[in-house]
């Protein structure tokens, strides 16, 4: 069905052309030039050269840069403010000559061309400008207008391109009295080639051109709109093929119409459009209000892959330019000034089949000229149809991918264009709400406002097919308060959790918690597990955000509510979150850490500290007890200097009296006594090489690793071992993340595997015992803040085996407990 709708606006034809040129007499140009003075033309070549010796170098633009480059563009340039023109003389003539180039290019008669004076241009022997695209300066600025003094040169040829076609523009023998003007779209590629002699001095302007907005205008009876109606009556009724093969047919969403020429956010207008699309989109226009559809303008940012034949080689099977991605060209100031001549020699390759493309629209705008700036959407391929391909368009950035093994060679190419996009409005809540969410609840939520609660319902319904791929791209704390400030409303437990199923803690805020809990209260202690359990389930399959930071706020808002079922959930939440926590932690201890890696601990002791605080409001005094024997146990504590600056994070939260009451006076007394071990235990000495530390690993290789590691005097061990053997040795060093040098030497049969103990264990064991005395001092000048009892009181400090504190002082690793 839409090779249908492509071909009935194939149909639709304009006369009009990319670019156009024309010739008047020069009679009534009278033209001054401050340092020169006033132009006789035809132009002499002394004049010529004058002109140029007053003219400064052009620039042109690079992105957001204005650069100057001769061997981009080499070309004098005259400023509009040194130039003066007879306009009571020449403004006539041009105006008649406006009126032939509108019709040329295409732009509807009702509208009205003019041009603006931009500079004057002189280029003399040698001098040029590489392929580009002209700025558009203004909002109705569509193209450029070079008016040519007659004069005396060669070479210098103007070409144009557009689509795949190309125009040159040579001077014409005999026409010495006459001006020449040249006229293109502003998305044309053009170059002006090397002038071999003499001087060629231009004129430029900027074409602008204003018309009715197409909201104001009637429709045009056409023969062409029956066709064109009936195709896209058929393609919106006719159901086509999911990406997913289990789903069922469903009729296609929307209608993306790629237009033949490019824009920009500043030309991009309904009154504006050039050549075909003009009479194209009136087509469109007028086929919308027939079907009564929705219609907008949109920019299309298209990326293509293809599979390509690299000209290198002259066959399809590599290139010799080596492997992997390159990349060419650059991104234009708002598709501006801007050389292609580097992108076509670098891109060359001959594209053979199109592999895969995407389309991005945004930049929606209605037919009376407004923007939808929330609007966005990523049409299917069977949406879109298009009467030029993006092939045939300059790309304004390109990479090349070569052999890789069984796959590469391959060319991806990303352009700039516009589209008309429409879509029938009897489906446009479910249609807009797939590309803006928000809108949607706002709809929703004017419909509540109105009273219309029943058909606010019915509209919510139609969200759940692709609420859970559309919705948790809203970033906005204000689109999920309205979310649950619309389901409270609508009160259905079923709807609720269905709409809320894609979301996740990270959603839930202070602004956004109240109505979370509200909900929660009314659907009941069993819908709101469900519901917590589907997100934990949506972060454990790479949902990243944890529910712990915001566990306090949540637990504190259910207890506020002062019912038993706030306070079951909130307890289960609490208890689930604490298991949850453990268990990472205990993955976490089993894997080897540096003593003084402290930031790989932070995330969990700021979680340790939600859950305490979360324990505090819910007076869960079993829960708090479960987590302190848990920091205490030998097996799950966290590492010495981690338990001391998780103290330090709860001494710098909590006053002394709710520090206290949070029971961690036992963990506090651990931390101290192992602190004062190692403090007191004697300094590595400066012949002490040995590194006592348990490897993850209890092979017979590793064994003997261990026995050189804790060996005091051994700092080098040469070994020779199997490819297999050594890359295990160099995974265990490096996971461990050792003060050890471990290289091959590859001679003999095996290679030796040469180990070589690094000077950086004595480094690393002064920083650890510096790190070890400062937490010390602090810790026990905030006794009375944990304790009610001094230190040397406590029998905590019996429990535990203090001789991991001599090893702590030893090592480049902390001990586990």
């Amino acid at each position: 069905m839409i090779d249908r709708v492509q071909a009935a606006l194939d149909a639709i034809q304009t006369e009009g052309t990319f670019a156009t040129r024309l010739r008047c007499p020069a009679k009534d140009l009278a033209i001054e030039v401050r340092g020169v003075g006033a132009l006789r033309l035809p132009l002499p070549l002394a004049t010529a050269r004058k002109l140029s010796s007053v003219a400064r170098p052009a620039p042109f633009g690079l992105r957001e840069r204005t650069l100057h480059d001769p061997n981009i563009r080499d070309t004098g340039e005259i400023k509009r403010s040194l130039v003066k023109i007879d306009s009571r003389r020449w403004k006539p003539v041009l105006q008649a000559q406006l009126a032939l180039i509108q019709r040329h290019l295409g732009l509807p008669a009702e509208g009205r061309l003019d041009a603006v004076f931009d500079k004057l241009l002189v280029y003399g022997p040698g001098q040029f400008f590489a392929p580009h695209k002209d700025s558009e300066r203004s909002d109705d600025m569509i193209g450029t207008l070079t008016v040519e003094l007659p004069s005396v040169y060669t070479g210098g040829a103007i070409v144009v391109a557009h689509g795949g076609q190309r125009k040159e523009f040579r001077r014409s023998p005999g026409r010495g009295r006459e001006l020449t003007l040249l006229a293109f779209y502003a998305d044309c590629t053009h170059e002006a080639r090397p002038v071999k002699s003499g001087g060629r001095v231009v004129l430029t302007y900027e074409l602008r051109y204003q018309r009715e907005s197409v909201s104001k205008r009637p429709a045009r009876p056409s023969t062409a709109i029956s066709p064109l109606s009936a195709s896209i009556a058929a393609y919106f009724d006719t159901p086509v093929p999911g990406m997913d093969s289990r789903s069922a047919p469903q009729k296609p969403d929307r209608l993306t119409y790629l237009l033949d020429h490019q824009y920009t956010q500043r030309s991009l207008s309904w009154e504006r459009l050039k050549s075909a699309d003009g009479p194209r989109a009136e087509a469109l226009r007028q086929v919308a209000e027939q079907l009564d559809c929705e219609i907008y303008l949109a920019l299309a940012d298209v990326h293509e892959t293809w599979e390509c034949e690299s000209e290198e080689w002259g066959g399809r099977y590599g290139s010799r330019r080596g492997y992997g991605r390159r990349r060419w060209g650059y991104e234009p100031k708002d598709a501006a000034e801007d050389s292609d001549s580097a992108k076509d020699a670098a891109d060359t390759h001959e594209l053979l089949s199109l592999i895969s493309s995407e389309i991005a629209l945004g930049h929606f705008i209605n037919v009376q000229g407004k923007r939808a700036p929330r609007l966005a959407a990523s049409p299917a391929s069977g949406e879109v149809c298009f009467t030029r391909a993006s092939r045939e368009l300059k790309f304004f950035q390109s990479e090349h991918e070569g052999w890789m093994g069984n796959y590469g060679n391959t060319v991806d190419r990303w352009y700039h264009r516009a589209a008309v996009v429409m879509w029938p409005r009897e489906r446009n809540f479910v249609i807009r709400a797939k590309m803006e969410p928000a809108w949607a609840l706002d709809e929703l939520w004017a419909q509540i406002k109105e009273g219309a609660v029943n058909d606010a319902a019915e509209r919510a319904h139609s969200l759940l097919p692709f609420w859970s791929w559309v919705a948790p791209q809203e970033p906005s704390v204000t689109f999920f308060a309205t979310l649950l400030k619309v389901l409270d409303t609508l009160g259905q437990a079923e709807l609720s959790a269905g709409l809320l199923a894609p979301f996740g803690p990270r959603w839930l805020s202070a602004r956004t918690i109240p109505g979370f809990v509200k909900l929660a209260q009314q659907h009941g202690l069993p819908w709101s597990k469900q519901l917590l359990s589907m997100w934990a389930e949506r972060r454990s399959y790479g949902e990243s955000a944890s529910f712990l930071p915001i566990l306090p706020a949540v637990c504190s808002a259910l207890i506020a509510a002062a019912s038993q079922p706030g306070r079951e959930l909130a307890v289960w939440l609490l208890d689930r979150e604490e298991q949850a926590l453990e268990t990472r932690l205990k993955g976490a201890l089993g894997i080897p850490h540096g003593a003084l890696d402290l930031r790989r601990w932070q995330p969990y002791l700021a979680e340790f500290v939600a859950l305490f605080d979360s324990a505090a409001v819910l007076s869960a005094s079993g829960i708090r007890e479960r987590l302190l024997s848990f920091l205490l146990a030998p097996a799950t504590a966290l590492p010495i200097l981690a338990a001391a600056e998780f103290l330090r994070v709860c001494r710098l939260k909590y006053t002394p009296a709710s520090l206290r009451a949070l029971g961690l006076s036992p963990l506090y007394r651990r931390v101290v006594d192992t602190l004062q071990q190692s403090v007191a235990a004697p300094p590595r000495g400066d012949s002490d090489w040995s590194i006592a530390v348990p490897l993850s690993c209890r092979c017979a290789l590793c064994a003997e690793l261990s026995r050189f590691l804790i060996d005091s005097q051994r700092t080098r061990f040469a070994w020779p071992l199997a490819k297999d053997r050594r890359q295990h040795l160099h995974q265990i060093l490096d996971g461990h993340d050792l003060p050890v040098a471990h290289e091959t030497t590859r001679r003999g049969s095996p290679y030796t595997l040469v180990l070589t103990k690094l000077p950086t264990l004595f480094q690393h064991a002064a920083a650890l015992r510096t790190k070890q005395q400062e937490q010390l001092i602090y810790l026990t000048q905030q006794e009375a803040a944990f304790c009610d009892v001094a230190v040397g009181d406590t029998p905590y400090g019996e429990v535990f085996d203090t001789t991991e504190g001599r090893e702590a002082d030893a090592l480049c690793l902390l001990p586990t407990t």
